[in-house]
C-alpha cells in the first residue's frame, strides 16, 4: 500500500533545472511573537510578523531533486544491506555528494562558516520517492519502503555536508537516521513521538557534552498545523546580569527521557512543572552509567557558553534547573531565558521536501502540537544528528553509534 504524499512539490520552487540558489520565503514561515508574560507557549504563535529572509533558504529545482532521487535509488538498490552498519550508511550518505548541486554546496559551505541570524537553513525541494508507505506508528519501524530508504539516503547527503553523522547507542536502537512521527500512546511525551502536547524548547540532547553540532529534519509526509520553532541565542536580548549567571556553572541538566530503555517512556504532560521534570528526568536512569559523553548525574554547567559575540547554548526548558534549587536567581536567568528565546522565535511549518538543518550548538527548537489521525497519513520527520569536527570524529574511535 502507498499514500501519496501531501504537496508534491513545494509551492514556490523553481522551475525545473533551475541553479538560483534562494528564493522568496514561503507563507508556511514567520516570527512569532511570544505570549504575554513570557512563559513557555503550547502554540508559541502569536500573529505573524516578519518571514524568514531569503538567506535562510536554498531551493532544488525539479531536475536537480530527480538526479538525487535517482542516485539514492540506485545505491539502495545496488547495496540493499547498507543499513546493517552505520558506517557504511554513513558512507552510503557521502556518495551522495555527486548529485547534489553545486548552489546547495555553496550555500551549505557558507552557512557552516557563517551561520545566519537564525542559525538555521531550509532546503527546499527534496521531494519525497514516488511510492512512500504509510506512515509508521512507531519510531522504530521494522521495514522500509525504497521511497523511504532513497529520502534517508538523501538526508545522509545533505547533511554530510555539516559534519560526520553520529547516534547514540540508547536513542531509537542507536539508528543513524531517526523518525519524528507521532504514536499512538505517546501523544503527550516530550519526545519525538508526542503530538498532543507542546514539544517545548531545547537543544537535542543537552545533557551530554558530546551532542550534536547541526541536526536536519527532512519532511516525508506533513501537518499544516504543526509548526517547528526555533530561535538563536546570539537573537535574543539578555540584560548583562542575566547573561552573566547563565554563564556561570550553577545549573544542572538531566538525562532527556528520549534515551531512557525500551518501556520507561512515560507520557509527559506540557505544564508539569519543575517537580514533573525532576521525575521524568530520572526515568532515563544514572546520567554517570552510560558513557564518558554524559556529565556525571547532578554535574554544574552553564547554560551560555562562547564568546559574547557568538555565544553557544545549552538548554532544556523540561530538564535544565538550577543546581541549587535555593538559586533564585538562576531560576529568574532561566526564565528570563525562556522568554527570550520566545520573543525571538520563528516560526516553520514543514512541507514535503523540506530539510530544516539547525546549528544545535547556537539555537533551541520546539514544535507547536497537533491532531494526529492514525490512518497512515501523518507527519513523518527524518532527523540525522552531525558532529562538525572530524578531529572530534576521530577523538571518539571514529564511531558512529556511541554510547
Amino acid at each position: 500500500m502507498s499514500v501519496p504524499a501531501h504537496d508534491p512539490r513545494p509551492p514556490h520552487a523553481l522551475a525545473p533545472g533551475a541553479t538560483t540558489a534562494f528564493a522568496a520565503p514561503p507563507a508556511t514561515s514567520a516570527e512569532v511573537a511570544a505570549p504575554a508574560g513570557g512563559a513557555t507557549s503550547a502554540a508559541g504563535a502569536g500573529p505573524p510578523r516578519h518571514a524568514l529572509g531569503p538567506e535562510s533558504f536554498v531551493v532544488v529545482g525539479g531536475q536537480d531533486n530527480a538526479r538525487i532521487t535517482r542516485l539514492a535509488g540506485a545505491l539502495h538498490d545496488a547495496h540493499p544491506d547498507v543499513w546493517h552498519s552505520p558506517a557504511a550508511s554513513a558512507e552510503a550518505g557521502a556518495a551522495m555528494a555527486a548529485a547534489l548541486p553545486a548552489h546547495l554546496l555553496r550555500a551549505a559551505h557558507r552557512h557552516r562558516s557563517l551561520g545566519n541570524r537564525h542559525q538555521a537553513l531550509v532546503v527546499r525541494g527534496l521531494t519525497p520517492a514516488p511510492g512512500l508507505q504509510p506512515t509508521p506508528a512507531t519510531l522504530t519501524p521494522p521495514a522500509l519502503g525504497r521511497a523511504a530508504r532513497q529520502g534517508m539516503l538523501t538526508l545522509l547527503g545533505v547533511m554530510a555536508l555539516f559534519g560526520e553523522p553520529f547516534t547514540f547507542t540508547a536513542l531509537y536502537e542507536g539508528r543513524l537516521v531517526q523518525h519524528v512521527v507521532p504514536v499512538p500512546g505517546q501523544e503527550r511525551a516530550q519526545t519525538s513521538g508526542g503530538s498532543r502536547s507542546f514539544l517545548d524548547w531545547h537543544v537535542e540532547d543537552a545533557f551530554r557534552a558530546d551532542r550534536c553540532d547541526y541536526v536536519g529534519l527532512l519532511c516525508l509526509r506533513g501537518d499544516p498545523s504543526a509548526r517547528t520553532l526555533f530561535s538563536a541565542v546570539g537573537a535574543a536580548r539578555l540584560d548583562a546580569r542575566t547573561e552573566r549567571t547563565l554563564r556561570e556553572p550553577r545549573f544542572t541538566v538531566g538525562p532527556d527521557l528520549a534515551h531512557a530503555p525500551a518501556g520507561r517512556v512515560a507520557e509527559s504532560v506540557a505544564g508539569a512543572g519543575a517537580a514533573g521534570a525532576v521525575e521524568l528526568a530520572g526515568l532515563a536512569g544514572p546520567a554517570d552509567a552510560a558513557g564518558p559523553g554524559l556529565a556525571p548525574d547532578g554535574a554544574a554547567v552553564p547554560v551560555l557558553s562562547g564568546s559574547t559575540t557568538d555565544p553557544e547554548l545549552r538548554y532544556d526548558a523540561v530538564y535544565l534547573r538550577p543546581l541549587d534549587p535555593a538559586d533564585q536567581e538562576a531560576a529568574t536567568a532561566l526564565r528570563r531565558l525562556g522568554a527570550a528565546l520566545e520573543r525571538s522565535a520563528v516560526g516553520h511549518v514543514l512541507v514535503p521536501g523540506d530539510l530544516l538543518v539547525l546549528d544545535n550548538r547556537r539555537a533551541a527548537h520546539a514544535r507547536t502540537l497537533f491532531a494526529a489521525r492514525g490512518d497512515g497519513t501523518d507527519r513523518w520527520l527524518l532527523r540525522v544528528m552531525t558532529c562538525a569536527s572530524p578531529r572530534a570524529h576521530r577523538r571518539r574511535g571514529a564511531r558512529h553509534v556511541i554510547a
